[in-house]
């Protein structure tokens, strides 16, 4: 080394790097070295897996794999392990750091996918193995719900739901006070009362002849389902379908209750034993259902139904029978003119005749007409809308064997009765005694006019002392304006 000194300066020249000495690197300058190696990457890279529902999903979902840093080429489809559940043949590259893939859940089954990448799955750029391993449990649902139409709609708008009772059932609409846990919206209070029969019940309808819309059964939409509530595990409920218009076309089918809100599915391919099949080629428009099916219950029991659906199809439900225009008469039926002494009557607008009281002008027997009252010239009749049978119970409420309350028509063998009808075709009239019964054919009928019956009720071995109820039966839809309806 040599050293110059000129105008105050020591100068140094440097025949090479090498002779510098060490204490001069960095002075006033960088050093002509290469820097330093960076520290090695010993970091081992991370992977998280998200599908962005915590839901069971219902249809292909999309996973995304999200890794700490780049892992380059190091990560594969063959890496990643699906169970209950299959892969899209592809993996998609996001970016460095973000891969997709589409997983499929099995058709028809509810569980959970799982996707996994175990431990030395990828590397990062220096090499460097994942050590831990990734898993996402993602829920799935796709088994089908079924579509389905509410049959019985209670929470229609504009809609009259009628409730028919019948074997000692008491019903409510809308319920009050329904124990939580059920249906959104309005049910219907079922009691099944103290001492009720076992086929006590109760037919929601929102139509003509306690109809509903027409439920389009076939080979493959055979099922409805009912919201109930039961107080006790055990109950059985039997829904039954039927035709409005001839209660011979009809389908049952059982299910058992747990206790408290739940739905219940009623098959009517699975009729009841001992019940008529499922008959496509009937119309079926009317359902009734019966809690506790099969038991007198010892003291009150209370139910809930709510919405009664029919399965297989979400068309909007079918319109429920309306009533048919029905001429009616202007007129009434002359006076009768008896002597009062000789007369029981039920029944007399022109007050010619105290009426004997009646049990039930109107009693459910599980026919499809009615009996009411109507107004004709400022008087109230009967009007009977005549399906297949109607009844009168004379004694009392219930009619049957057991009521003390008969009525003893004695010495007053012929039935009278004014009728008045447009439309009906044929009338048949059954007195009814505390053990038997006959039919009376009421022949050719009159139409458009008033006409008058009397019809001889003394058949030998019919008692007269215990008249219970008449029976009026026809073998076509009609209707019948009743007065002046008492023996002599």
């Amino acid at each position: 080394m040599t050293a110059y000194r000129t105008r105050g300066f020591l100068l140094v020249a440097a025949l090479s790097a090498a002779s510098v000495p060490a204490f001069l690197v960095g002075c006033g300058g960088k050093s002509s070295t290469a820097a330093q190696a960076a520290p090695a990457d010993t970091t081992a890279p991370t992977a998280s897996i998200s599908a962005g529902s915590s839901a069971p999903v219902t249809a292909p979902v999309t996973v995304t794999f999200t890794f700490s840093e780049d892992i380059g080429t190091s990560f594969a489809l063959s890496d990643i392990t699906v169970t209950n559940g299959t892969a899209a043949p592809t993996l998609i590259k996001v970016d460095a750091t973000h891969y997709t893939l589409v997983v499929t859940p099995p058709s028809g089954a509810t569980g959970s996918l799982q996707i996994s990448l175990a431990a030395g799955s990828f590397s990062d750029l220096a090499g460097n193995l994942n050590v831990a391993a990734a898993t996402l449990d993602q829920p799935f649902n796709t088994v089908a719900s079924p579509v389905s139409y509410a049959a019985i709609d209670l929470n229609a708008t504009g809609q009259t739901l009628n409730l028919t009772n019948f074997g000692g059932v008491a019903s409510t609409f809308p319920a009050v006070g329904a124990p939580a846990g059920g249906p959104a919206g309005r049910v219907i209070q079922v009691v099944k009362t103290k001492g009720a029969e076992i086929w006590a019940g109760t037919t929601p309808s929102a139509g003509y002849l306690d109809s509903i819309g027409t439920l389009p059964f076939s080979s493959l939409h055979t099922k409805l389902t009912a919201q109930v509530y039961s107080p006790a595990a055990g109950a059985s409920f039997k829904l039954k379908v039927e035709d409005a218009n001839d209660k011979t076309h009809s389908v049952e089918s059982d299910a058992i209750a747990a206790a408290g809100w739940q739905t219940l599915t009623f098959d009517m391919a699975l009729p009841t034993g001992g019940t008529p099949a499922l008959d496509l080629a009937h119309t079926y428009n009317k359902v009734s259902i019966f809690p506790n099916f099969g038991i007198v219950p010892a003291a009150d029991q209370t139910y809930y139904v709510g919405t009664i659906s029919f399965l297989g199809t979400s068309m909007a439900s079918a319109p429920p029978l309306t009533p048919p225009a029905v001429t009616a008469p202007t007129t009434l039926p002359g006076a009768p003119a008896l002597p009062a002494s000789k007369v029981i009557s039920l029944l007399n607008s022109s007050g010619t005749y105290t009426n004997v009281p009646v049990g039930d002008w109107n009693p459910n027997w599980g026919q499809g007409g009615s009996i009411a009252d109507a107004t004709v010239a400022t008087k109230t009749i009967k009007l009977m809308n005549l399906v297949n049978y109607q009844g009168v119970n004379i004694s009392s409420p219930n009619g049957a064997a057991t009521d003390s309350g008969v009525l003893d028509i004695t010495g007053k063998n012929i039935l009278h009765i004014s009728y008045w009808t447009a439309d009906g075709t044929t009338l048949q009239v059954f007195p009814i005694n505390a053990s038997s019964e006959y039919a009376i054919d009421a022949g050719p009928l009159v139409k458009g006019a008033w006409a008058e019956l009397d019809i001889p009720i003394d058949q030998a071995g019919f008692s007269l002392t215990t008249l219970r109820q008449l029976k009026f039966v026809t073998s076509a839809p009609g209707h019948f304006y009743l007065d002046n309806i008492y023996f002599h």
